[in-house]
């Protein structure tokens, strides 16, 4: 059992680095080895959960995409720096609510994401069907600018240096 409970994290741990590596690791590989598909939210489904504000949305694009037009109250993290935010800043997402990952028209570099924020034990899911450039297609809410992290709603206290770091 602890066998494989390490191996899977060292497949998890590879396949993240060939994508931040920029080689090209096949999606298959996740949804064979881990049921990946059980990880993922249509678009529509993910405009339910926002209208009923029960989840929190986190962007990986970069920072400059994020400020052209985002879904509202959506957490950025650019997804080369995710490991290391979750290492430093394990508050800046609370865990006890459901994550929903968005990025750009190709959902699949949403799983790059979910998989290490599923190894340290969030709620993760990627919503297929285009992300926010289909979100804004679709003329579902978007909103520009800044990531709003510190609205009460995500009631994580952040230290200034974290603050700092997000703003």
């Amino acid at each position: 059992m602890i066998i494989m409970k390490l191996l899977r994290k060292f497949v998890i741990l590879f396949i993240l680095i060939l994508q931040l590596t920029n080689v090209e690791a096949s999606p298959k590989l996740a949804t064979q080895l881990f049921g990946y598909q059980s990880w993922e939210v249509s678009l529509l489904d993910a405009h339910k959960a926002f209208q009923s504000d029960q989840v929190i949305f986190l962007d990986i694009r970069s920072k400059e995409s994020f400020e052209k037009g985002h879904v509202p109250n959506s957490i950025n993290i650019n997804l080369p720096d995710l490991p290391q935010t979750l290492l430093e800043r394990p508050g800046v997402l609370p865990k006890g609510q459901p994550i929903y990952v968005v990025c750009c028209a190709q959902d699949r570099n949403a799983l790059w994401a979910v998989l290490p924020l599923r190894m340290a034990g969030y709620e993760a899911y990627n919503v297929t069907g285009g992300g926010v450039d289909a979100w804004e297609y679709l003329k579902l809410p978007i909103a520009k600018g800044a990531s709003p992290l510190l609205e009460s709603r995500w009631k994580t206290e952040l230290s200034t240096e974290e603050k700092e770091y997000l703003l």
